[in-house]
């Protein structure tokens, strides 16, 4: 049974740390070009969920950890996470991020890519603070990989012959390794033993593989309202994820034909036609069902981890990932 009635009460344990965090945010923010703080500022103020940073102060608690550190590297995972939505938004021409205007269409490309800029070195600034050549480690790695995972989609725009084996890949380094090195950096920090350690990096990475496989299902059955964007984004955007793949393999030759004519030729005129493809051949329950594996291993790895209330967070933290709206 639950512990927690809603996903915000999840949060409520770790309600002091996220005050602190939200003042090391904004105090890191600061600067005195305007136009830094001004997007910096708007792009925070989003209504983001930040969940990738709640996540490792879930996990810094559940392993007993007491010092300061982990508000100073949940910070850097949002700085880290949000450089990349302001440089995504610009390759994607994103209008949208949120159901609000995105960054560059409120301000301009260029402006949002330097602050995405100043995001990262900020994040790599405070990294000195923490003052752990593994932690610095993990996080130019993860960054390095995030990097490769948006190169690697953006040479795969438009590619009706994706394999599956490398959309995965694109996701693990995309958004998975973000979530991994979270958990990674909470254990590391807290001392445990490398057992631990291993399962932290294990549920993240299961977490934020089953995160994004959701998302890129949302991209063709949500709705738009909840999702903050346009129903087929990723279809309009000339992206192959999940969804599309699987209706190569397992729709008719017709299906087939269209799905390819539609991806290396992006029209919005298709959606429909696509979007009943996709629930006529039962692709969403497919997907479901990985879904489901990925979360599985995610809530295992929970056995290795202390049993308390920040633990049980992170279990619900999963299923709530695993049948999301938006």
């Amino acid at each position: 049974m639950s512990h927690f009635s809603s996903q915000k009460e999840m949060f409520e344990v770790i309600a002091s740390d996220n005050l602190l965090l939200d003042k090391l945010i904004y105090d890191e923010m600061n600067s005195d070009v305007v136009l830094v703080k001004q997007i910096a500022s708007y792009i925070v103020k989003s209504g983001g969920k930040r969940l990738r940073p709640k996540i490792l102060l879930l996990m810094a608690k559940a392993f007993g950890y007491e010092g300061e550190k982990h508000i100073i590297l949940a910070a850097i995972i949002e700085f880290i996470h949000i450089a990349t939505l302001l440089h995504d938004d610009v390759v994607d021409q994103s209008d949208f991020r949120r159901g609000q205007p995105s960054a560059n269409a409120e301000f301009s490309n260029s402006a949002a890519v330097l602050v995405g800029d100043f995001l990262y070195s900020r994040s790599f600034q405070l990294m000195t603070r923490v003052g752990s050549e593994e932690v610095f480690s993990i996080l130019s790695d993860t960054t390095n990989r995030i990097s490769e995972g948006e190169v690697m989609q953006l040479m795969h725009i438009g590619d009706s012959n994706l394999s599956e084996e490398k959309y995965f890949d694109i996701i693990e380094r995309k958004t998975s390794c973000l979530f991994e090195a979270s958990c990674w950096l909470s254990a590391v920090i807290s001392g445990v033993n490398e057992e631990q350690i291993e399962q932290s990096r294990k549920y993240g990475y299961a977490l934020g593989m089953a995160f994004q496989m959701v998302d890129d299902m949302l991209d063709y059955v949500a709705d738009a309202e909840t999702m903050g964007k346009s129903l087929g984004d990723d279809l309009k955007e000339g992206k192959v994820t999940l969804p599309l793949i699987r209706l190569m393999q397992q729709g008719s030759e017709q299906d087939r034909e269209l799905i390819r004519q539609v991806i290396e030729q992006p029209s919005e005129a298709y959606l429909v036609d696509v979007v009943n493809m996709i629930k006529n051949n039962r692709i969403i329950d497919i997907i479901q069902e990985e879904v489901e594996s990925y979360t599985s291993q995610a809530c295992e790895a929970c056995s290795y981890m202390p049993n308390n209330v920040y633990t049980q967070a992170l279990k619900e933290i999963v299923v709530h990932a695993m049948s999301r709206q938006h």
